[in-house]
C-alpha cells in the first residue's frame, strides 16, 4: 500500500509539473478539488498557481495594452481603473458563491495585477515631488496596512474579495511613495 501511495504521489507531481510548465497549474489545482489552505503543505508545486496567473496575465495583457495605446490611448487610465473595479467586483461576489474557483482564476485576480499597471501609469505620467515628511507618513501608513493584513487575515477571510484591497493598496502606496 505504501508503494501504491508513493507512485500516486509521483504521478500527481508529474501532472502538476506539466501544468506548471505550460502556465496552467492554477487550473490543475482548481480541478483537483482541493482547497488551497488544506493542501498547502501536501503538494510540492502548489505554490505555482499564482505564477500561472501571472504568466497568463503577461501573455494576454501586452496584446490588449498595445491595442488600447494604439486605438484608445486617451481612455487608458479609465480602462485600467474600470478593469480593476470590474475584476474586484467579480472577485467579491465569487468569494461568497464559489470561493475555491475564485481563488484560482485570473478574472478574479487580474485587478491585483492591474493595480501594478496603474502604478506604472501614474509614475510614468507624474513627476511630482512631494514633501519628504508626507512621503514618510504615507510609507508608515502603507507598512501598517500591510502588516495589519498579515496579522488579521487568515483562512477564514474571504480572499480574494473587497477586503483584499487593504494589502493591495498598502503595497501600491509603498511602491508609489
Amino acid at each position: 500500500e505504501d508503494f501504491y501511495n508513493l507512485s500516486n504521489q509521483y504521478i500527481e507531481t508529474a501532472k502538476s509539473s506539466l501544468f506548471t510548465i505550460f502556465f496552467g497549474s492554477n487550473f490543475y489545482f482548481l480541478n483537483t478539488g482541493d482547497n488551497y489552505w488544506t493542501q498547502l503543505n501536501l503538494k510540492e508545486l502548489h505554490h505555482t498557481w499564482s505564477l500561472a496567473i501571472e504568466e497568463q496575465f503577461y501573455l494576454i495583457f501586452p496584446i490588449f495594452f498595445i491595442f488600447i495605446l494604439k486605438y484608445l490611448n486617451k481612455y487608458t487610465l479609465f480602462i485600467i481603473i474600470s478593469g480593476i473595479i470590474i475584476s474586484l467586483s467579480i472577485s467579491d461576489i465569487a468569494s461568497r458563491i464559489v470561493p475555491d474557483i475564485n481563488f484560482y482564476i485570473i478574472i478574479t485576480r487580474i485587478w491585483e495585477l492591474l493595480c501594478g499597471v496603474l502604478i506604472a501609469l501614474i509614475k510614468s505620467k507624474n513627476k511630482i515631488k512631494l514633501n519628504p515628511t508626507f512621503n514618510e507618513l504615507i510609507l508608515v501608513i502603507s507598512l501598517m496596512v500591510i502588516l495589519g493584513s498579515l496579522l488579521f487575515f487568515d483562512n477564514h477571510i474571504r480572499h480574494p474579495s473587497i477586503i483584499t484591497i487593504f494589502p493591495i493598496v498598502g503595497t501600491m502606496l509603498l511602491i508609489l511613495f
